[in-house]
């Protein structure tokens, strides 16, 4: 709505862009070190239920709807080699 606003009071003057934006470093910093020992798959997926509920706190709290349902902010596909052994 703000945006809109923006855009219909600014015009041609301002361009919005989305951009995505990094929150932390390497999530397997955040995991169960216990869960990662099973596997990361298993990690990352019991990370996600915790922090889908952060979000949904969070949800009620700012009154902007968050939808967390099949969410998949982070996969095991998505981590490097690199970025694995670093945080264990």
């Amino acid at each position: 709505m703000i945006f809109r606003k923006l855009e219909t009071h600014f015009g041609e003057k301002i361009i919005l862009k989305n951009v995505m934006s990094v929150l932390v470093k390497n999530v397997l910093d955040f995991v169960n070190p216990v869960d990662l020992s099973v596997s990361m798959e298993f990690a990352l997926e019991k990370y996600l239920v915790k922090l889908a509920k952060i979000y949904e706190d969070e949800e009620k709290i700012s009154g902007m709807p968050i939808l967390m349902k099949k969410c998949k902010i982070f996969s095991a596909k998505n981590m490097t080699r690199k970025k694995r052994w670093k945080s264990i």
